[in-house]
């Protein structure tokens, strides 16, 4: 619970504005995922949200201050949606990026997902 308490706390921290302007990481996840994802509450993110914000915003400085802890909440459902993204055979490059990304970081000591990727 504490977990997605502060996921929620992290990202209305990471959506106030600075200097009249809201953080890089989120005026991209408007403009790239749409109002739609940005009104969800932390709680209310599926983990296909939780890694398409991944997937935008993984190159941005600073995104993974708003993102590692959604991440962190939903870790079983995200490693869930990854294996599906990887049994369909339907992976683009954005997402194996994201996913190869996610798994050095959440998921290195998991080794049947390692061996999934290497495949």
């Amino acid at each position: 619970m504490f977990k997605y308490i502060f996921a929620v706390l992290i990202i209305l921290g990471g959506t106030m504005e600075v200097n009249g302007q809201e953080p890089e990481w989120v005026s991209t996840l408007r403009i790239e995922l749409g109002d739609e994802i940005m009104a969800k509450s932390a709680m209310d993110l599926t983990a296909e949200d939780v890694f398409n914000i991944v997937r935008v915003t993984k190159n941005i400085n600073g995104a993974d201050d708003g993102t590692w802890p959604m991440i962190e909440a939903k870790l079983p459902q995200i490693r869930s949606h990854i294996i599906s993204l990887l049994n369909s055979g339907k992976v683009s490059k954005e997402e194996l990026e994201t996913i190869n990304y996610l798994a050095s970081i959440f998921f290195e000591s998991d080794k049947e997902l390692h061996v999934q990727l290497k495949n």
